[in-house]
C-alpha cells in the first residue's frame, strides 16, 4: 500500500501515461451513471450470467467458460450491416473491432430435448445458454 502512496511512484505511472497517451477517467463508487456504456455491458453480462446459472452451482472453469461465452455473445451483436447490398447480411459486430472477424464459436451439441436431471452440469449450463441466446429462457425452462 506505501506504493501506490508514494510520490516516486505515482511520477513514474504519471509520466509512463503521459508518453502513452493514456488517459484516467474515474468515476466515483457511487457515481454509477457516469458510465453508461460499459455500466449497461456489466448490468447484461451480469444478468446473462445470472439467468444461466440460476441458483445451480458451478465450478471455477464452468463460470469462466460462460464468462467468456456471455462476453462473446455480447460482442457479436450487430451494430450495422457491413455493406448495403441487400444480399450481403454480414453485421459489423465489436468482434470485428477485437480480433477482424466473428466471434462466434462452433456449434455445440442441443441439448435442449433432454431433460434436465439426466444433464450433466456443463450440459445443463450449455442448455441454459441456448436458451438465453435463442430468446426462449423462461424462469422455469430449467425444470424440464
Amino acid at each position: 500500500m506505501q506504493l501506490l502512496r508514494s510520490r516516486d511512484h505515482h511520477d513514474k505511472v504519471s509520466h509512463y501515461c503521459a508518453e502513452e497517451g493514456i488517459q484516467w477517467h474515474f468515476s466515483p463508487p457511487s457515481g454509477l451513471h457516469f458510465g453508461g456504456l460499459w455500466e449497461a455491458a456489466v448490468r447484461t453480462a451480469k444478468h446473462h450470467i445470472l439467468r444461466v446459472l440460476g441458483e445451480n452451482p458451478a465450478t471455477l472453469e464452468d463460470r469462466s467458460t460462460l464468462l467468456v461465452q456471455v462476453e462473446e455473445c455480447q460482442n457479436s451483436r450487430p451494430i450495422t450491416y457491413i455493406s448495403e447490398d441487400p444480399g450481403d447480411l454480414q453485421p459489423l459486430t465489436l468482434g470485428y473491432f477485437l480480433v477482424g472477424s466473428s466471434l462466434r464459436a462452433l456449434p455445440y451439441y442441443n441439448y435442449q430435448d433432454i431433460p434436465t436431471n439426466r444433464l450433466k452440469q456443463w450440459q445443463l449450463v450449455q442448455k441454459n445458454l441456448d436458451k438465453m441466446e435463442n430468446g426462449i429462457f423462461s424462469p422455469t425452462a430449467g425444470e424440464s
